[in-house]
Protein backbone atom coordinates (compact mmCIF):
# COMPACT_ATOMS: atom_id res chain seq x y z
CA UNK A 1 0.00 0.00 0.00
CA UNK A 2 1.81 3.75 -1.04
CA UNK A 3 1.97 4.95 2.30
CA UNK A 4 0.83 8.59 2.97
CA UNK A 5 0.79 10.91 6.43
CA UNK A 6 -3.34 11.33 5.92
CA UNK A 7 -6.30 9.05 4.41
CA UNK A 8 -6.60 9.58 1.02
CA UNK A 9 -10.45 7.96 1.54
CA UNK A 10 -12.83 7.90 4.66
CA UNK A 11 -15.14 5.48 4.74
CA UNK A 12 -17.77 5.96 7.69
CA UNK A 13 -18.94 2.26 8.48
CA UNK A 14 -17.66 -1.05 8.39
CA UNK A 15 -20.09 -3.54 7.60
CA UNK A 16 -19.57 -5.79 4.92
CA UNK A 17 -19.57 -2.92 1.64
CA UNK A 18 -18.11 -0.41 3.80
CA UNK A 19 -15.19 -2.91 4.66
CA UNK A 20 -15.19 -3.81 0.49
CA UNK A 21 -15.20 -0.86 -0.55
CA UNK A 22 -12.03 -0.08 1.98
CA UNK A 23 -10.05 -3.15 1.16
CA UNK A 24 -10.06 -2.51 -2.84
CA UNK A 25 -9.01 1.12 -1.94
CA UNK A 26 -6.26 -0.55 -0.27
CA UNK A 27 -5.58 -3.18 -3.51
CA UNK A 28 -5.09 0.10 -5.50
CA UNK A 29 -2.98 1.64 -3.24
CA UNK A 30 -5.36 4.17 -2.43
CA UNK A 31 -4.82 5.16 2.10
CA UNK A 32 -7.35 4.40 3.55
CA UNK A 33 -9.23 4.86 6.80
CA UNK A 34 -12.15 3.09 7.63
CA UNK A 35 -14.28 4.02 10.99
CA UNK A 36 -17.52 2.67 12.47
CA UNK A 37 -18.98 4.15 15.84
CA UNK A 38 -20.37 0.28 16.73
CA UNK A 39 -18.16 -1.06 19.46
CA UNK A 40 -17.59 -4.45 17.43
CA UNK A 41 -18.49 -6.44 13.79
CA UNK A 42 -22.12 -7.43 13.55
CA UNK A 43 -23.94 -10.17 15.49
CA UNK A 44 -27.12 -10.95 14.49
CA UNK A 45 -28.29 -9.42 11.21
CA UNK A 46 -30.26 -10.39 8.02
CA UNK A 47 -28.02 -10.61 4.75
CA UNK A 48 -26.75 -14.36 5.00
CA UNK A 49 -26.16 -15.37 1.23
CA UNK A 50 -23.54 -13.72 -1.58
CA UNK A 51 -24.89 -13.89 -5.16
CA UNK A 52 -23.14 -15.56 -8.00
CA UNK A 53 -21.85 -12.29 -9.43
CA UNK A 54 -20.49 -11.02 -5.63
CA UNK A 55 -19.12 -14.00 -5.84
CA UNK A 56 -16.54 -13.06 -8.91
CA UNK A 57 -15.76 -9.75 -6.88
CA UNK A 58 -14.94 -11.80 -4.09
CA UNK A 59 -12.52 -13.62 -6.35
CA UNK A 60 -10.83 -9.90 -7.10
CA UNK A 61 -10.07 -9.30 -4.06
CA UNK A 62 -8.60 -12.86 -3.42
CA UNK A 63 -11.07 -13.40 -0.84
CA UNK A 64 -13.16 -16.28 -2.43
CA UNK A 65 -11.57 -19.49 -1.06
CA UNK A 66 -11.75 -17.91 2.78
CA UNK A 67 -15.23 -17.33 1.89
CA UNK A 68 -16.22 -20.63 0.40
CA UNK A 69 -13.97 -22.49 3.57
CA UNK A 70 -17.33 -20.99 5.57
CA UNK A 71 -20.23 -21.40 3.62
CA UNK A 72 -22.88 -23.27 2.80
CA UNK A 73 -23.37 -23.45 -0.67
CA UNK A 74 -26.97 -22.98 -2.38
CA UNK A 75 -27.82 -24.27 -5.82
CA UNK A 76 -31.15 -24.28 -6.62
CA UNK A 77 -34.02 -21.71 -6.36
CA UNK A 78 -37.43 -23.72 -5.69
CA UNK A 79 -40.48 -22.05 -5.60
CA UNK A 80 -43.91 -22.89 -4.08
CA UNK A 81 -47.67 -22.21 -4.29
CA UNK A 82 -48.29 -22.35 -0.59
CA UNK A 83 -47.27 -26.11 -0.52
CA UNK A 84 -47.32 -27.01 -3.98
CA UNK A 85 -43.91 -27.20 -5.72
CA UNK A 86 -43.96 -24.66 -8.86
CA UNK A 87 -40.89 -24.17 -10.56
CA UNK A 88 -37.15 -24.64 -9.90
CA UNK A 89 -33.84 -23.06 -10.93
CA UNK A 90 -30.69 -24.56 -11.22
CA UNK A 91 -28.36 -21.56 -10.33
CA UNK A 92 -25.32 -24.00 -12.56
CA UNK A 93 -27.74 -23.71 -15.61
CA UNK A 94 -28.30 -19.93 -15.17
CA UNK A 95 -23.80 -19.09 -15.12
CA UNK A 96 -21.24 -18.97 -13.18
CA UNK A 97 -20.68 -19.33 -10.84
CA UNK A 98 -22.66 -22.60 -10.26
CA UNK A 99 -23.91 -21.46 -6.26
CA UNK A 100 -24.83 -19.03 -4.56
CA UNK A 101 -22.48 -18.83 -0.95
CA UNK A 102 -24.62 -18.91 2.29
CA UNK A 103 -22.88 -17.69 5.94
CA UNK A 104 -23.17 -15.23 8.46
CA UNK A 105 -22.62 -11.73 8.73
CA UNK A 106 -20.66 -11.73 11.14
CA UNK A 107 -18.50 -14.28 9.78
CA UNK A 108 -18.28 -12.40 6.24
CA UNK A 109 -16.82 -9.27 8.26
CA UNK A 110 -14.24 -11.07 9.97
CA UNK A 111 -12.74 -12.40 6.76
CA UNK A 112 -13.21 -8.44 5.34
CA UNK A 113 -11.19 -7.26 8.50
CA UNK A 114 -8.57 -10.01 8.68
CA UNK A 115 -8.03 -9.28 5.29
CA UNK A 116 -7.91 -5.35 5.68
CA UNK A 117 -5.29 -6.23 8.85
CA UNK A 118 -2.85 -7.89 6.59
CA UNK A 119 -2.47 -4.86 4.58
CA UNK A 120 -2.31 -2.73 7.55
CA UNK A 121 -5.09 -0.81 8.12
CA UNK A 122 -7.22 -1.81 11.28
CA UNK A 123 -11.16 -0.78 11.45
CA UNK A 124 -11.69 2.07 14.05
CA UNK A 125 -14.29 0.78 16.34
CA UNK A 126 -16.38 3.19 18.69
CA UNK A 127 -15.21 6.19 16.46
CA UNK A 128 -17.74 7.94 14.70
CA UNK A 129 -17.80 10.38 11.62
CA UNK A 130 -19.49 13.36 13.48
CA UNK A 131 -19.36 16.17 10.84
CA UNK A 132 -17.94 17.58 7.56
CA UNK A 133 -17.22 20.74 5.86
CA UNK A 134 -16.99 19.87 2.10
CA UNK A 135 -14.48 22.03 0.10
CA UNK A 136 -13.71 22.36 -3.43
CA UNK A 137 -10.70 19.36 -3.16
CA UNK A 138 -11.32 18.30 0.25
CA UNK A 139 -13.24 17.36 3.15
CA UNK A 140 -12.76 18.47 6.22
CA UNK A 141 -13.83 15.92 8.62
CA UNK A 142 -14.33 15.53 12.36
CA UNK A 143 -14.06 11.69 14.01
CA UNK A 144 -15.17 11.59 17.63
CA UNK A 145 -13.42 8.57 20.09
CA UNK A 146 -16.45 7.06 21.91
CA UNK A 147 -15.89 5.36 24.67
CA UNK A 148 -17.62 3.74 27.39
CA UNK A 149 -19.09 5.12 30.73
CA UNK A 150 -20.75 2.44 33.12
CA UNK A 151 -23.42 4.42 34.69
CA UNK A 152 -26.48 3.61 37.24
CA UNK A 153 -27.26 2.29 41.06
CA UNK A 154 -27.81 -1.51 41.82
CA UNK A 155 -28.50 -2.23 38.00
CA UNK A 156 -25.94 -0.88 35.85
CA UNK A 157 -26.09 0.35 32.26
CA UNK A 158 -23.51 1.71 30.07
CA UNK A 159 -23.43 4.58 27.80
CA UNK A 160 -20.73 5.83 25.20
CA UNK A 161 -19.76 9.37 25.45
CA UNK A 162 -17.46 11.05 23.28
CA UNK A 163 -13.55 10.88 24.72
CA UNK A 164 -12.25 12.71 21.96
CA UNK A 165 -12.30 14.29 18.65
CA UNK A 166 -9.98 14.29 15.58
CA UNK A 167 -10.27 17.06 12.82
CA UNK A 168 -8.45 15.46 9.05
CA UNK A 169 -8.88 16.71 5.31
CA UNK A 170 -9.36 13.67 3.02
CA UNK A 171 -10.21 13.85 -1.00
CA UNK A 172 -13.05 11.81 -0.66
CA UNK A 173 -15.63 10.39 1.57
CA UNK A 174 -17.94 6.93 1.33
CA UNK A 175 -20.54 6.74 3.49
CA UNK A 176 -21.42 3.12 4.12
CA UNK A 177 -23.02 3.93 7.24
CA UNK A 178 -26.64 2.05 6.61
CA UNK A 179 -30.20 3.49 6.20
CA UNK A 180 -29.65 6.19 8.85
CA UNK A 181 -26.31 7.42 6.94
CA UNK A 182 -25.26 10.44 8.71
CA UNK A 183 -23.22 11.27 5.08
CA UNK A 184 -26.63 11.11 2.94
CA UNK A 185 -28.29 13.33 5.61
CA UNK A 186 -25.79 16.00 6.06
CA UNK A 187 -25.57 16.53 2.25
CA UNK A 188 -29.33 16.87 2.61
CA UNK A 189 -30.24 13.87 -0.07
CA UNK A 190 -33.91 12.84 1.09
CA UNK A 191 -34.25 9.27 1.27
CA UNK A 192 -37.69 8.42 -0.92
CA UNK A 193 -40.02 5.56 0.16
CA UNK A 194 -41.16 4.12 -2.66
CA UNK A 195 -43.36 1.14 -2.05
CA UNK A 196 -44.92 -0.52 1.38
CA UNK A 197 -42.85 -1.73 3.73
CA UNK A 198 -42.82 -5.35 4.77
CA UNK A 199 -42.79 -7.18 8.24
CA UNK A 200 -41.24 -10.43 8.86
CA UNK A 201 -40.85 -12.80 11.63
CA UNK A 202 -37.54 -14.43 11.09
CA UNK A 203 -36.43 -17.39 13.23
CA UNK A 204 -32.44 -19.12 12.82
CA UNK A 205 -32.40 -22.85 14.42
CA UNK A 206 -31.11 -25.94 15.21
CA UNK A 207 -32.45 -29.16 12.89
CA UNK A 208 -31.92 -32.87 13.10
CA UNK A 209 -33.62 -32.26 9.11
CA UNK A 210 -31.21 -32.70 5.90
CA UNK A 211 -30.93 -28.73 5.03
CA UNK A 212 -30.09 -29.41 1.63
CA UNK A 213 -28.86 -26.84 -0.87
CA UNK A 214 -32.33 -25.23 -2.16
CA UNK A 215 -33.21 -22.05 -0.94
CA UNK A 216 -37.17 -22.04 -1.05
CA UNK A 217 -39.68 -19.46 -1.68
CA UNK A 218 -43.28 -19.77 -0.94
CA UNK A 219 -46.49 -17.58 -2.04
CA UNK A 220 -49.32 -17.65 -0.49
CA UNK A 221 -51.95 -15.38 0.82
CA UNK A 222 -50.80 -14.60 4.16
CA UNK A 223 -47.86 -13.47 2.34
CA UNK A 224 -43.86 -14.97 1.34
CA UNK A 225 -42.17 -17.37 3.02
CA UNK A 226 -38.58 -17.88 2.56
CA UNK A 227 -36.32 -21.05 4.13
CA UNK A 228 -32.55 -20.66 3.38
CA UNK A 229 -30.35 -23.90 4.38
CA UNK A 230 -27.52 -22.67 7.02
CA UNK A 231 -24.19 -23.83 7.57
CA UNK A 232 -24.04 -26.64 10.79
CA UNK A 233 -26.86 -28.08 10.23
CA UNK A 234 -28.97 -24.93 11.24
CA UNK A 235 -31.91 -22.98 8.69
CA UNK A 236 -33.69 -19.88 8.69
CA UNK A 237 -37.37 -19.15 8.52
CA UNK A 238 -38.98 -15.15 7.30
CA UNK A 239 -42.38 -15.34 7.50
CA UNK A 240 -44.01 -11.92 5.86
CA UNK A 241 -47.22 -10.69 7.70
CA UNK A 242 -49.03 -8.25 8.15
CA UNK A 243 -49.38 -7.95 12.18
CA UNK A 244 -46.54 -9.40 14.95
CA UNK A 245 -46.09 -12.40 15.90
CA UNK A 246 -46.94 -11.23 19.02
CA UNK A 247 -48.95 -8.38 21.25
CA UNK A 248 -47.64 -9.79 24.35
CA UNK A 249 -45.76 -6.52 26.28
CA UNK A 250 -44.66 -9.14 28.91
CA UNK A 251 -41.18 -8.19 30.18
CA UNK A 252 -39.25 -11.30 29.15
CA UNK A 253 -39.81 -10.01 25.01
CA UNK A 254 -36.53 -8.90 24.03
CA UNK A 255 -35.50 -6.01 22.41
CA UNK A 256 -32.21 -5.08 20.85
CA UNK A 257 -31.14 -2.44 18.45
CA UNK A 258 -28.26 -3.40 15.93
CA UNK A 259 -27.27 -0.57 13.32
CA UNK A 260 -30.16 1.30 13.65
CA UNK A 261 -32.81 -1.74 13.12
CA UNK A 262 -35.09 -2.47 15.89
CA UNK A 263 -35.74 -5.77 16.41
CA UNK A 264 -38.53 -8.08 19.01
CA UNK A 265 -37.50 -11.25 19.98
CA UNK A 266 -40.62 -14.04 19.34
CA UNK A 267 -41.83 -16.42 21.55
CA UNK A 268 -40.90 -19.84 20.52
CA UNK A 269 -44.25 -21.23 20.15
CA UNK A 270 -45.05 -19.00 17.12
CA UNK A 271 -42.45 -20.51 15.35
CA UNK A 272 -44.81 -24.08 15.18
CA UNK A 273 -47.44 -22.73 14.64
CA UNK A 274 -46.05 -20.62 11.50
CA UNK A 275 -44.19 -24.17 10.40
CA UNK A 276 -47.42 -25.56 10.61
CA UNK A 277 -49.54 -23.31 8.33
CA UNK A 278 -46.94 -22.22 6.44
CA UNK A 279 -44.59 -25.09 5.67
CA UNK A 280 -45.92 -28.21 6.41
CA UNK A 281 -43.27 -29.51 4.02
CA UNK A 282 -40.36 -28.94 6.14
CA UNK A 283 -40.07 -31.41 8.33
CA UNK A 284 -37.21 -31.23 10.37
CA UNK A 285 -37.46 -30.94 13.85
CA UNK A 286 -36.58 -28.11 15.91
CA UNK A 287 -33.45 -28.98 18.32
CA UNK A 288 -32.12 -25.02 19.25
CA UNK A 289 -33.28 -21.54 17.91
CA UNK A 290 -30.79 -19.43 17.99
CA UNK A 291 -32.43 -16.05 16.94
CA UNK A 292 -35.90 -14.72 16.50
CA UNK A 293 -37.26 -11.36 15.42
CA UNK A 294 -39.31 -9.00 13.86
CA UNK A 295 -38.24 -6.97 11.64
CA UNK A 296 -39.48 -4.20 9.13
CA UNK A 297 -38.15 -3.70 5.62
CA UNK A 298 -38.59 -0.72 4.00
CA UNK A 299 -38.52 -0.02 0.28
CA UNK A 300 -35.92 3.21 -0.30
CA UNK A 301 -33.67 4.63 -2.44
CA UNK A 302 -32.15 8.11 -1.97
CA UNK A 303 -32.34 10.96 -4.67
CA UNK A 304 -28.82 10.70 -5.28
CA UNK A 305 -25.76 8.69 -4.53
CA UNK A 306 -23.75 11.59 -3.64
CA UNK A 307 -21.92 14.96 -4.44
CA UNK A 308 -18.39 16.61 -5.20
CA UNK A 309 -16.49 14.19 -2.46
CA UNK A 310 -18.97 12.58 -1.24
CA UNK A 311 -20.77 9.09 -2.39
CA UNK A 312 -22.84 6.60 -1.03
CA UNK A 313 -22.87 2.52 -1.49
CA UNK A 314 -25.09 -0.03 0.16
CA UNK A 315 -27.84 0.69 2.45
CA UNK A 316 -27.01 4.59 2.90
CA UNK A 317 -28.38 4.57 -0.75
CA UNK A 318 -31.26 1.91 -0.88
CA UNK A 319 -33.37 -0.59 1.22
CA UNK A 320 -34.98 -3.52 -0.77
CA UNK A 321 -37.27 -6.47 0.57
CA UNK A 322 -35.22 -9.58 1.84
CA UNK A 323 -35.90 -12.53 -0.39
CA UNK A 324 -33.59 -11.64 -3.27
CA UNK A 325 -30.52 -10.27 -0.73
CA UNK A 326 -30.01 -7.33 -3.36
CA UNK A 327 -29.08 -4.30 -0.79
CA UNK A 328 -26.17 -6.15 0.45
CA UNK A 329 -24.89 -7.76 -3.15
CA UNK A 330 -25.50 -5.14 -5.23
CA UNK A 331 -23.77 -2.83 -2.65
CA UNK A 332 -20.94 -4.73 -3.29
CA UNK A 333 -20.85 -3.50 -6.84
CA UNK A 334 -21.19 -0.20 -5.79
CA UNK A 335 -17.96 -0.24 -4.16
CA UNK A 336 -16.10 -1.90 -6.61
CA UNK A 337 -17.19 0.68 -9.56
CA UNK A 338 -16.96 3.55 -7.05
CA UNK A 339 -13.81 3.06 -5.67
CA UNK A 340 -12.75 2.01 -9.48
CA UNK A 341 -13.29 5.86 -10.15
CA UNK A 342 -11.87 7.67 -7.11
CA UNK A 343 -8.51 5.41 -8.06
CA UNK A 344 -8.82 7.23 -11.74
CA UNK A 345 -9.38 10.54 -9.72
CA UNK A 346 -6.68 9.91 -7.55
CA UNK A 347 -3.68 8.19 -9.45
CA UNK A 348 -4.89 8.51 -12.89
CA UNK A 349 -5.90 12.45 -13.46
CA UNK A 350 -9.35 11.65 -14.42
CA UNK A 351 -12.09 13.86 -13.75
CA UNK A 352 -14.10 14.32 -11.02
CA UNK A 353 -17.14 14.40 -13.11
CA UNK A 354 -16.65 10.52 -13.80
CA UNK A 355 -18.82 10.32 -10.48
CA UNK A 356 -21.62 11.62 -12.54
CA UNK A 357 -22.25 8.51 -14.47
CA UNK A 358 -21.44 6.39 -10.91
CA UNK A 359 -24.88 8.39 -9.95
CA UNK A 360 -26.86 7.70 -12.99
CA UNK A 361 -26.34 4.21 -13.71
CA UNK A 362 -26.91 3.22 -9.95
CA UNK A 363 -30.05 4.83 -9.83
CA UNK A 364 -31.24 3.52 -12.97
CA UNK A 365 -30.20 -0.21 -11.81
CA UNK A 366 -32.52 0.74 -8.33
CA UNK A 367 -34.98 1.98 -10.18
CA UNK A 368 -35.51 -1.19 -12.16
CA UNK A 369 -34.83 -3.20 -9.25
CA UNK A 370 -37.68 -1.73 -7.04
CA UNK A 371 -39.80 -2.03 -9.66
CA UNK A 372 -40.13 1.55 -10.75
CA UNK A 373 -38.64 1.10 -14.12
CA UNK A 374 -38.21 -2.51 -14.39
CA UNK A 375 -40.32 -5.43 -14.74
CA UNK A 376 -40.85 -8.93 -15.81
CA UNK A 377 -42.36 -9.67 -18.78
CA UNK A 378 -44.28 -12.96 -19.50
CA UNK A 379 -44.19 -14.92 -23.15
CA UNK A 380 -46.44 -17.47 -24.46
CA UNK A 381 -44.66 -19.74 -23.72
CA UNK A 382 -44.17 -18.70 -19.82
CA UNK A 383 -46.05 -20.68 -17.34
CA UNK A 384 -49.28 -19.34 -16.11
CA UNK A 385 -48.06 -19.73 -12.76
CA UNK A 386 -45.10 -17.79 -13.19
CA UNK A 387 -46.67 -15.34 -15.25
CA UNK A 388 -49.51 -14.54 -12.44
CA UNK A 389 -46.77 -14.16 -9.93
CA UNK A 390 -43.82 -12.25 -12.17
CA UNK A 391 -44.41 -9.17 -10.08
CA UNK A 392 -43.58 -10.65 -6.87
CA UNK A 393 -40.80 -12.47 -8.36
CA UNK A 394 -38.59 -9.40 -9.44
CA UNK A 395 -37.52 -8.93 -5.65
CA UNK A 396 -37.06 -12.56 -5.35
CA UNK A 397 -34.81 -13.90 -7.41
CA UNK A 398 -31.30 -13.18 -6.00
CA UNK A 399 -29.13 -11.78 -8.78
CA UNK A 400 -28.89 -8.33 -10.59
CA UNK A 401 -27.76 -7.06 -13.63
CA UNK A 402 -27.11 -9.97 -16.22
CA UNK A 403 -27.69 -12.33 -13.53
CA UNK A 404 -30.90 -11.19 -12.77
CA UNK A 405 -31.77 -11.66 -17.26
CA UNK A 406 -30.18 -15.10 -16.93
CA UNK A 407 -32.58 -16.10 -13.90
CA UNK A 408 -35.53 -14.54 -15.44
CA UNK A 409 -35.07 -15.77 -18.60
CA UNK A 410 -35.29 -19.84 -17.09
CA UNK A 411 -38.59 -19.23 -16.00
CA UNK A 412 -39.52 -17.97 -18.95
CA UNK A 413 -39.72 -14.65 -18.02
CA UNK A 414 -37.71 -11.04 -19.87
CA UNK A 415 -36.30 -8.74 -17.49
CA UNK A 416 -37.69 -4.97 -18.91
CA UNK A 417 -37.05 -1.87 -18.16
CA UNK A 418 -38.46 1.75 -19.33
CA UNK A 419 -40.97 2.47 -20.17
CA UNK A 420 -43.42 0.99 -17.02
CA UNK A 421 -46.86 -0.63 -18.02
CA UNK A 422 -49.75 0.91 -16.98
CA UNK A 423 -49.89 -2.10 -14.16
CA UNK A 424 -46.98 -1.04 -11.96
CA UNK A 425 -44.95 -3.86 -10.23
CA UNK A 426 -45.38 -4.93 -6.44
CA UNK A 427 -42.90 -4.56 -4.10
Amino acid sequence: MTKHKQPEVLVAGAGPVGQAAALSLVDRGIAVQIVDEEWKSAGHSYALALHSGTLRLFEELGLLDAVLAEALLVRRLELYDGTEKRAEIDFGAAGEPPHLAVLSQAELERILEDALAERGVDVQWNHRLSRFFQKEEQVRVVVDELVKDSVGYAVSGTTWLVGKSKELSVPFVIGADGHSSLVRRQIGIPFDEVGPSRQFSVFEFATDAEVGDAMRIAFDPAGVTLFWPLPGQRCRFSFESTETASTSRHKARLMFQFRGFEYHAIEARHLHDLLDRRAPWFQGGIKEIHWSTEVRFEHRLARSFGEGRLWLVGDAAHMAGPAGVHSMNVGFREARDLTTILHRILREEASPSELGRYDQERLAEWRQLLGLTGWLEATAATDPWIAQHRDRLLACLPASGEGLAKLAGSLGLEHRSEPVPSRSASL
